[in-house]
């Protein structure tokens, strides 16, 4: 539907093998965190999919697509990770499927949600096809060695509230230094399960 919305119909002959490519792209190469195996997994993968520039080709153009309908800082570099995570957390978002982005401290991850949640607005976005879009809401809980279940649990709580307002308005619960929180003697992860199901 994202792709009908944004006019590759009409620019796409071969939607199908597009649609394959981008969520090749998703469910499996993003998943790696090597770039030596994604390299292979490319090469293994390219001959099924129609060669390894139509996939990256495929999943450029879509990147971009998706890229410059947001407004970003002008100090901001969109660099390889930045584009990734924004890429990734925006469609995992919209399509309802939880994302959980790792990466060492200045790799983007908290600043790729704060540009999704600034631009994905509902009706008050500037973009058109993010004016399609749900309102995102950003809960956050910061991970810490000291968390526990039932802090935890309170942010999905909340996260729960913001479904029941009108508007209906999409909360995206931002778990900032999960790893401190796995050190927590209150094992306070072990909800998680019951909320990424």
């Amino acid at each position: 539907e994202s792709l009908r919305q944004r006019g590759y119909l009409e620019q796409n002959q071969d939607i199908h093998l597009t649609v394959t490519r981008l969520s090749w792209y998703l469910n499996y190469y993003q998943r790696i965190s090597s770039e030596a195996l994604r390299a292979a997994f490319l090469a293994d993968i390219a001959p099924l999919l129609g060669g390894k520039e139509a996939i990256q080709e495929a999943i450029r153009r879509d990147q971009n697509d998706i890229l410059k309908r947001f407004t970003i800082d002008s100090e901001t570099a969109l660099n390889k990770n930045l584009t990734e995570n924004l890429y990734t957390s925006m469609i995992c978002v919209l399509n309802r499927i939880p994302v959980i982005i790792c990466g060492k401290p200045g790799t983007s991850k908290t600043l790729a949600s704060r540009i999704l949640v600034a631009n994905l607005r509902g009706r008050n976005s500037s973009d058109d096809y993010f004016r399609r879009q749900p309102e995102l809401i950003f809960v956050s809980y910061q991970g810490s060695r000291t968390s526990t279940s039932r802090g935890v649990e309170q942010c999905f709580q909340k996260a729960k509230q913001w479904l029941k307002t009108s508007g209906k308005p999409l909360p995206v619960v931002i778990f900032d230094e999960i790893g401190l929180a796995e050190q927590s003697p209150h094992n306070p992860l072990k909800v998680l399960h019951n909320h990424l199901e």
